[in-house]
């Protein structure tokens, strides 16, 4: 990892600093620079107060390296290094110098590609240059990742089209069934507005209180989901959760509101007679 490496992604560091140009002239010194992500200071130090302490890397015979010790100058948040559905890995940035540059760009980087490669190519006339937004590099890194996503959207999205007919069903049924009351109440002297908000309001009691134990429930399993985010993305989404409560319940409010409306509008008696 080059200076500044971090700043250029947008990668938090929690503790200590980035890296700079001393300590890629130092990645081969007896005490290497190095920074670790949170995970691996709280799995193997448990404090993230690790700054100036030192790491030693085991001699590899395979590879033919020898044992090398390693000095702590900074800790960062976990970023996207993790297995998909697991843990989050432990990981540790060297400094290194490297043939890949990355830039960070103001507005579009689509629209800054070809001035990098003009760049480049007026300060190493004849290098072969291949410039590429980092969401095209990933492209197949996330794929597995993104198809989970649309499909498991599309399910959820079946799921809350196949609630919604449920409920409308349920509290439509409901109000129904009320009819004789709501004749009864009408031919006692109640008021066309007083029989509706009565039938609004069991159906706001109903739906709300479905809506509840679902929310309820929803917090209780979305944990199951927690190791699947990177970073610091939360799986608490209270706005998905509000919008979800207010299409419930303005479904409720819809499917008692016609048959409320027809049975209000029926000659009381006649509705006694029928029920």
């Amino acid at each position: 990892m080059g200076p500044r490496y971090f700043e250029t992604l947008g990668i938090r560091v929690i503790r200590g600093r980035d890296f700079g140009d001393d300590d890629v002239r130092r990645a081969s010194t007896p005490a290497t620079p190095v920074i670790i992500g949170e995970t691996l200071a709280r799995r193997y130090f448990a404090s993230l107060d690790v700054l100036d302490q030192q790491l030693v890397l085991p001699r590899d015979p395979e590879n033919g390296t020898a044992s090398r010790r390693l000095q702590i100058v900074g800790v960062s948040q976990d970023g996207a290094v993790q297995v998909f559905g697991g843990d989050r890995i432990p990981v540790l940035y060297l400094p290194a110098l490297s043939p890949s540059l990355v830039v960070r760009v103001a507005g579009s980087a689509a629209g800054a590609v070809r001035t990098l490669e003009r760049t480049v190519a007026r300060l190493e006339p004849g290098a072969a240059v291949t410039v590429a937004p980092m969401a095209v590099r990933l492209a197949a890194v996330l794929l597995p990742v993104r198809v989970a996503t649309i499909f498991l959207s599309a399910l959820g999205a079946v799921g809350l089209v196949l609630s919604m007919t449920g409920l409308y069903g349920v509290v439509s049924y409901a109000a129904n069934c009320r009819r004789f009351e709501i004749g009864l109440r009408i031919a006692l002297g109640a008021s066309w507005s007083a029989v509706m908000r009565l039938m609004m309001r069991d159906a706001v009691v109903i739906v709300g209180a479905g809506s509840i134990a679902g929310g309820v429930l929803s917090f209780a399993l979305i944990r199951t989901i927690w190791p699947l985010l990177a970073g610091d993305q939360s799986a608490m989404t209270p706005l998905a959760l509000v919008a979800v409560f207010v299409l419930m319940l303005t479904v409720g409010v819809a499917a008692a509101l016609r048959p409320a409306l027809r049975a209000a509008a029926v000659d009381p008696m006649l509705a006694l007679r029928q029920d």
